[in-house]
């Protein structure tokens, strides 16, 4: 069996695994209590969940949502080692700059490569995100009645739905190696 193959049988078998199968003692939850930069506490939670051969990518993946703001964080692997099995990192953090809040999700496989979702609720209209922050995304598309998809590049894609009158949630989802 090729070891693409293989990864990917093992990814298929980790999403199809019931939730409780791993075990609360393997989710390192950091809510601001450890000392360091938030880089460090990242990095520090992925080594007590046994992960040591993707630290330091998913630290950098972190590093780019987080852009030099705070965070507070869970890490959890899919199964009882972070270095075979999937591992899911949910973080909040604020735009130091605008203010907005904003919910990530990176998930790394045991080869280091891997997606990370981003949420953020803007209060300006869709259409003011589309052709602003987000002009560089093209062919956007109605994915069913409100919300939009575009693309940046072949990994990168864009959902964009309206919040409220006058707000916009984002949703960027981009893979990486």
């Amino acid at each position: 069996m090729s070891r693409p193959v293989f990864a990917r049988l093992m990814l298929l078998s980790a999403l199809l695994l019931p939730a409780q199968s791993v075990s609360a003692q393997y989710v390192a939850g950091n809510i601001g209590s450890m000392p360091g930069s938030t880089e460090q506490r990242l990095a520090d939670a992925l080594n007590s969940i046994g992960m040591t051969r993707c630290t330091s990518r998913a630290v950098q993946v972190g590093r780019f949502l987080m852009e030099g703001s705070d965070a507070n964080f869970t890490v959890q692997p899919l199964g009882p080692n972070g270095d075979i099995w999937p591992t899911v990192i949910t973080m909040e953090s604020s735009h130091s700059a605008n203010g907005t809040t904003r919910l990530s999700m990176i998930s790394v496989s045991p080869n280091c490569a891997g997606f990370y979702q981003q949420t953020i609720y803007w209060s300006q209209p869709c259409s003011v995100l589309r052709s602003g922050t987000f002009a560089a995304f093209i062919g956007a598309q109605r994915l069913l009645a409100n919300v939009t998809v575009s693309e940046l590049d072949v990994a990168t894609q864009l959902y964009l739905m309206p919040a409220g009158t006058q707000g916009c949630v984002s949703v960027k989802k981009e893979l990486f190696r």
